[in-house]
């Protein structure tokens, strides 16, 4: 396994077979992090809470065999996972 890191980002609320696979090819790239948007900053950006607690979610995804780590993004807006990015 290669020592290099990959970082996708997502909100993954009604998690399925194609985020799997996504996943699934991302890894192949090396260790794989998975950011989840926060709770708070989902409702803004989509104007509806999510199906799914932040919480939840990370243990979902964290839970795929394709996943080093799950965790929830730390920064706002779009680019939630800005300042994650040297994880």
């Amino acid at each position: 396994m290669t020592d290099k890191k990959v970082l996708v980002s997502g909100c993954y609320d009604l998690l399925h077979a194609g985020h799997i696979a996504f996943f699934k090819t991302a890894a192949q790239y090396g260790k794989l992090y998975v950011s989840l948007g926060q709770d708070e900053n989902l409702l803004r950006l989509k104007g509806k809470k999510p199906y799914f607690s932040q919480e939840e979610r990370v243990y979902m995804v964290g839970a795929v065999k394709y996943v080093s780590e799950a965790f929830v993004a730390s920064g706002e807006g779009m680019l939630d996972f800005e300042e994650d990015e040297t994880y």
